[in-house]
């Protein structure tokens, strides 16, 4: 078996191959949720939302295990420390099969009790069962594969991780097509995803071998020091992952509750745009989370800290630019993505694309600091924070507002629970939280004054229009987005001669412009 050779492209570089294949996996959803919604309507598309937000809670029973991989085997391949790899591995699959064998017990054993707690109808309920228990094979083999699939990421070679990103995207879509055109529903979706995820694992198995062939597997192998690093450290992680999934998904389940189950397809929707939007900035991220972990490893703190401040510089102007845009003109954007205009979640996405918008921009690139440095607990303390506020302000708000009231409840939240974790770690890694407020906040203050003037210009288009005429007045209303933000980033200088250097030696053409005339040449 011939050995790939180990290298470690620059992190500009291993950023573009991750958004490249992310952008992809993205539009592909974005088609998929138009053409799944086509083939089997509204409703039982949201009771396919429903099924997987409650299959989510039960892979939390991994105890934060998975998130572990990619920091670990970072971390040991800078320090050379192959068999601390191999016992990583060996622990990884030991667990994994176990937990397999757990999950698809609780769902055939509890299946009917999970559906009755959802109230689906009755008509739904025998599809409904079947359904979860594929769901359920699909949370078992992916976690079996999951520590091959670590190694990738954690070794920086995000070309492969883009590019398998994109083929196995391409498989997904042609399979879902091939299903839903047959008329298998529900069924061929998720048995379309359980092929992907055995597919894709042995893909990843035979990878890892090339890059790294020294693995071993070890099946029912056990480390006590290993078990109590991983557990350590994935717990608190599995704390933040928890309280997420139940700050995320809590509105669907009140929703079906308090309004009614199609209202659920409508806040899914609305939700489902903002967060395919934020999944566009973030690409840069992903790259991130195992070089903060390296240069943990081998002590550069400075270094750290100066990539975690100008990452969040690039990702705010980026996030900014797109949520905003997508905030001003939602209902526009659904008629052309969706051939309706849904009002029910034009006003879901108006009001959480702000939410999103602060969550992103202060919480990605800080999420995977505190990872990487070896301080989940930051992370675990902010999520917790929003699930409280979560909980609260959802039943709240939703009893005062009604539908909208859910993008109320959970838009605060995620801003306040954000603020607070990034105001704990930035002492950590001794940043001046004066000069980066001054620096990203530039950002917000552009994108609220282009969000005025793109909102009140996308208010007048209230008729049907062809998808022709649509792709013509989103085009223009960006372009007036797009203006009035750079023109206010003209007068507020967000860069410096740092950043100007930077896209210039990465010959970036569309933020290019930034070198010329959107810097502060009087900080460096």
């Amino acid at each position: 078996m011939g050995e790939i050779e180990y290298t470690r492209p620059s992190i500009f570089r291993n950023t573009m191959w991750n958004a490249g294949g992310k952008l992809f996996s993205s539009l592909v959803g974005l088609f998929l949720t138009y053409y799944i919604i086509k083939k089997i309507g509204i409703e039982k598309y949201g009771i396919y939302a429903l099924i997987t937000a409650a299959g989510g809670y039960f892979s939390l029973l991994d105890l934060g295990v998975g998130t572990s991989f990619v920091k670990y085997i970072s971390e040991y391949k800078a320090l050379n420390q192959n068999e601390k790899i191999n016992k990583i591995i060996g622990c990884g699959i030991s667990f994994y099969f176990l937990f397999g064998v757990l999950i698809f017990s609780l769902f055939f054993f509890g299946g009917e009790h999970i559906i009755d707690f959802l109230k689906l109808p009755d008509n739904f309920k025998k599809e409904a069962f079947l359904i979860l228990m594929i769901y359920g094979s699909i949370l078992s083999f992916s976690g079996l594969f999951s520590p091959f699939q670590a190694i990738i990421p954690a070794i920086e070679r995000f070309d492969l991780v883009s590019s398998l990103s994109i083929l196995f995207s391409i498989l997904n879509l042609f399979g879902s097509i091939f299903f839903l055109d047959r008329g298998f529903g529900l069924y061929g979706l998720m048995l379309n995803s359980l092929l992907i995820v055995i597919l894709s694992g042995l893909i990843y198995l035979y990878i890892s071998f090339k890059l790294l062939p020294y693995l071993k597997i070890r099946i029912f192998y056990f480390d006590r020091e290993i078990f109590y690093l991983i557990f350590s450290y994935g717990g608190k992680l599995q704390i933040t992952r928890l309280s997420s999934i139940i700050a995320s998904h809590l509105e669907k389940i009140i929703i079906t509750r308090l309004v009614g189950l199609s209202y659920v397809g409508f806040y899914q929707i609305g939700n489902s745009l903002c967060e395919q939007t934020r999944n566009i900035p973030t690409l840069i991220v992903g790259a991130l989370f195992p070089v903060f972990s390296r240069l943990k490893a081998v002590e550069k703190h400075t270094e750290l800290s100066e990539i975690y401040f100008r990452s969040v510089k690039y990702l705010a102007f980026i996030t900014v630019l797109l949520l905003g845009f997508v905030s001003a003109s939602p209902s526009l954007i659904i008629k052309f993505w969706l051939g309706s205009n849904y009002p029910e979640s034009v006003r879901i996405v108006t009001i959480m694309g702000w939410g999103y918008m602060f969550n992103t921009v202060f919480g990605a690139v800080s999420g995977a600091v505190s990872q990487g440095i070896g301080r989940p607990d930051l992370q675990m303390k902010g999520a917790v924070l929003n699930m409280i506020l979560n909980i609260f302000l959802s039943f709240f708000f939703i009893y005062l507002f009604g539908f909208s009231g859910a993008a109320v409840g959970t838009a605060i939240p995620m801003t306040v629970a954000v603020l607070y974790f990034m105001n704990m770690l930035h002492p950590l890694i001794k940043l001046d939280n004066k000069l980066f407020f001054k620096k990203i906040l530039s950002f917000f203050l552009s994108g609220f004054i282009a969000f005025i003037f793109t909102y009140l210009a996308a208010s007048h288009f209230k008729y049907s229009y062809t998808k022709f005429e649509l792709v013509l007045i989103l085009s223009e209303l960006f372009a007036l987005y797009l203006f009035v933000y750079l023109s206010i980033i003209y007068l507020l200088k967000p860069f410096d001669l740092i950043d100007k250097r930077f896209f210039e030696k990465n010959k970036i053409l569309v933020i290019r412009l930034m070198r010329v005339f959107c810097y502060d040449k009087k900080y460096t």
